[in-house]
């Protein structure tokens, strides 16, 4: 397979508002942070995968919440070489 520079999807703030209820968004934060002071949201530490061979590393933050039956997950890869090359150094879902 050829090698091929991978694409980035940046969607903009038009985009993201076109699909975005800003009203139940904040209402879903201020519901964690509710959960949170109550003992009620988990977030074990980061998990950090060393990618040494790439300079880089990636990261998962999972979280629970309790009152919302719901689970999440942030991960981020973070590649301080990767500007030199035209790419973002961190990224994350």
């Amino acid at each position: 397979m050829p090698k091929s520079k991978p694409q980035t999807i940046i969607l903009s703030r038009r985009a993201i508002e076109s699909v975005l209820d800003l009203g139940k968004a904040l209402t879903a934060v201020e519901d964690a942070f509710r959960q949170y002071a109550r003992g009620r949201a988990h977030m074990p530490p980061k998990v950090y995968l060393d990618v040494s061979k790439y300079n880089g590393d990636f990261r998962a933050m999972p979280a629970y919440l309790e009152d919302a039956q719901s689970c999440t997950l942030k991960w981020v890869n973070v590649h301080p070489g990767n500007p030199a090359v035209g790419l973002p150094m961190v990224m994350a879902v």
